[in-house]
């Protein structure tokens, strides 16, 4: 993986492979079809309470709920 933010303008475009000009229709088509649409995919929803309960499945919560009581 490269770090474009420490690239030059130019090093970027080339290892893009595009101008500064950008991309032709042709060659944004192809990479459209190729790579897709720029965008995030949906996450399934977790509610709050599902959450919740999930933290109480460590047995370090079990032990720290148990010291709770003690003390």
């Amino acid at each position: 993986m490269v770090d474009y933010y420490t690239l030059t303008a130019q090093e970027t475009c080339k290892a893009l492979k595009t101008t500064d000009k950008g991309l032709s229709n042709h060659e944004a088509e192809q990479r459209l079809h190729k790579y897709g649409f720029n965008e995030l995919k949906k996450e399934k929803y977790i509610s709050p309470w599902k959450i919740l309960f999930q933290q109480f499945t460590s047995p370090l919560v079990w032990i720290l709920l148990v010291a709770l009581i003690i003390s």
